[in-house]
């Protein structure tokens, strides 16, 4: 099984409805190439409208991936330029690029992209990856098991050397752990009285 049909596989795991936009161009032969159990292929071509009654109306059971040569349509354009958005919008996207690689496989939405793609020296690590899925189970951190655990983790990289692949690996953990912790536990506003008072003492300090 290629790294492609591994991730597709994943991904229609948990979705019914799979787009895949070949942006570049030069995957058309690996989609049609492809044979995934129990999934319907259908290029999109100018037929958007038939498709979204067929996956929807006409075979609501059968799990699809729709394949488009070129990048997505623009989410500001009209429906009519893009009958499938809703669809999209409430189905999995995959991308075949190295970085959506390694999203897919650790479990990872594509909002991680910016965080993934400037270390790729420390996701070709086999053994880097795998400890991260350990982790992450298969998203970012969810419960107060797995933000301990990446607690743990940051503290043992806190002496790692500049430019190191440890930094990135601290720099990675760091990023899921503030996400976390700005989800669970919010900073509060000060008490608007508190702010006022403490304004007026900084005022009154000499300088």
């Amino acid at each position: 099984m290629t790294r492609i049909s591994q991730s597709l596989t994943r991904i229609l795991n948990h979705h019914r409805i799979v787009f895949w936009y070949d942006t570049k161009r030069e995957l058309r032969a690996e989609f049609d190439d492809l044979v995934l159990d129990g999934v319907e292929k259908i290029v999109l071509d100018n037929n958007q409208f038939g498709v979204k009654h067929r996956i929807l109306r006409g075979q609501p059971d059968q799990k699809f991936l729709l394949y488009s040569e070129g990048p997505p349509p623009r989410p500001e354009g009209s429906r009519l330029d893009n009958w499938l958005l809703d669809v999209q919008l409430a189905h999995g996207e995959f991308r075949a690029d190295q970085t959506a690689l390694w999203l897919t496989e650790l479990g990872l939405g594509f909002e991680f992209a910016d965080v993934v793609a400037p270390h790729a020296d420390f996701f070709k690590a086999t053994r880097r990856r795998e400890s991260l899925k350990s982790l992450l189970k298969p998203k970012a951190i969810k419960c107060e098991e797995e933000y301990e655990a990446a607690l743990a983790r940051v503290a043992t990289l806190m002496d790692a050397a500049p430019g190191s692949p440890e930094e990135e690996e601290l720099e990675f953990f760091s990023l899921l752990v503030e996400q976390y912790e700005m989800e669970h536990y919010p900073i509060a506003p000060p008490d608007p009285v508190d702010a006022i008072l403490f304004r007026m003492e900084q005022e009154t300090r000499p300088g």
